[in-house]
């Protein structure tokens, strides 16, 4: 795709150092009613830089401690076109830490950005 790969090597223009030799990840929500992923940490990766694609979908941010949700949730939603990019700790990279307060995101249908209580 070269017009992502133009976004992806102008990203250093914005984000210095640490935009540079960034690898692509595709994630293809079908359905945005039906399909979207949990709360979660990208363990994988300390940083993030996405563009949207196709119709509107939500990205759900969330605080976690002790692997339990606190704080308030920040909602986003994301059109086609734009641009995000997510700072070390937004991209939940320490997720598995469960004495530290963490970030998880979670995106699309409802079913996806619930969070179920433990109790």
């Amino acid at each position: 795709m070269p017009c992502l790969n133009n976004i992806r090597k102008l990203l250093p223009e914005f984000l210095g150092d640490k935009g540079k030799n960034l690898k692509a990840e595709g994630n293809k929500y079908y359905n945005v009613k039906n399909t979207g992923i949990g709360f979660h940490g990208d363990s994988e990766r300390k940083i993030v830089a996405a563009c949207r694609l196709g119709e509107k979908i939500s990205l759900h941010y969330n605080w976690f401690l002790r692997g339990e949700s606190v704080g308030k949730r920040i909602k986003i939603d994301l059109n086609h076109g734009d641009m995000y990019i997510m700072s070390e700790k937004a991209t939940g990279n320490d997720w598995k830490k469960k004495k530290t307060l963490t970030l998880r995101h979670a995106a699309g249908a409802k079913k996806y950005t619930t969070i179920k209580s433990k109790k």
